[in-house]
């Protein structure tokens, strides 16, 4: 798992990127930071920590196939800085606002 993680793309955290990605948001195959993974939680997605979870063979597969860089495109490829603007990590409504947009609309 480590390996996947060192990927330059899974480097830094999917929703705020800041380095350090600690864990993964199943349902979606990203690479996050502790702060973004919390507020996955609030949202039910199914959150792993790295180091602290097994992970099968199915899930390897899904983070493979996925990953920060391929999801990029998927869930982001329409997404505009300029109509949208991410919101500051240190301000979390907005981040969890932001979140609702991103994954659920």
């Amino acid at each position: 798992m480590d390996n996947l993680r060192q990927l330059p793309e899974n480097k830094k955290c999917f929703d705020c990127h800041e380095k350090g990605t600690m864990y993964v948001v199943m349902n979606f195959g990203v690479f996050v930071c502790s702060t973004c993974a919390g507020i996955h939680r609030e949202f039910s997605h199914k959150v792993k920590g790295i180091s602290m979870c097994n992970f099968n063979d199915e899930e390897v597969k899904t983070l493979t196939v996925n990953g920060n860089a391929n999801q990029q495109k998927k869930l982001m490829g329409e997404w505009s800085a300029k109509s949208s603007p991410e919101p500051p990590k240190s301000e979390t409504w907005k981040m969890k606002e932001f979140f609702n947009a991103k994954y659920k609309e």
